[in-house]
């Protein structure tokens, strides 16, 4: 795991947590692409000749035969596509944090939490049998749970601690501002 920082300007700031294996996740997608687009042409020129020819019995198999192809391949991309391989904080003092998620597939997914909305900004721990997890999670007014920072990565201390810090201080530079609920 990789976590890169990125400055805005004096202003803002973006904690990038990224998927150190994520060229050859990219590799398979293409690969998995390629396959779709060649079995999408084939099935469409199969039912182009079986329209043409009107032969049914050869035809029949054939297309269908391309068609599950290529729904299995179409449910490998779905599968395999939605995998999370970056997760970001961007946090914009005044304003609020902006919360992104990229799959493998390329879609984002955003969240924003309104500074106004922030009560405090924490480091917890989840003991579970056999580990004890750290996170990073924002407190907000009227919800009931804590949001998490990365919600699928796990960051190690040290780094956590530097992502905690500098959020904090973009957030609440007058540390009696932070409250809890």
């Amino acid at each position: 795991m990789e976590l890169r920082i990125n400055n805005f300007g004096t202003d803002a700031r973006e904690y990038t947590l990224c998927d150190g294996r994520r060229g050859e996740s990219n590799v398979f997608m293409s690969v998995l692409r390629l396959i779709s687009f060649i079995l999408l042409g084939i099935t469409c020129y199969g039912m182009i000749m079986r329209y043409i020819l009107k032969k049914a019995s050869f035809a029949n198999e054939f297309v269908f035969g391309l068609i599950g192809l290529y729904l299995m391949t179409s449910i490998l991309k779905s599968i395999y596509g939605g995998k999370i391989v970056e997760e970001s904080v961007l946090v914009i003092p005044q304003i609020g944090v902006q919360l992104r998620k990229k799959q493998q597939n390329g879609n984002e997914k955003f969240m924003f939490l309104e500074a106004k909305c922030i009560n405090a900004v924490v480091i917890n721990e989840a003991i579970t049998f056999a580990d004890v997890i750290y996170y990073m999670a924002f407190l907000v007014q009227n919800e009931s749970k804590m949001i998490l920072a990365f919600e699928t990565f796990r960051p190690r201390v040290n780094a956590l601690e530097k992502i905690f810090l500098g959020t904090k201080a973009l957030l609440f530079p007058d540390d009696s501002k932070m409250t809890t609920i």
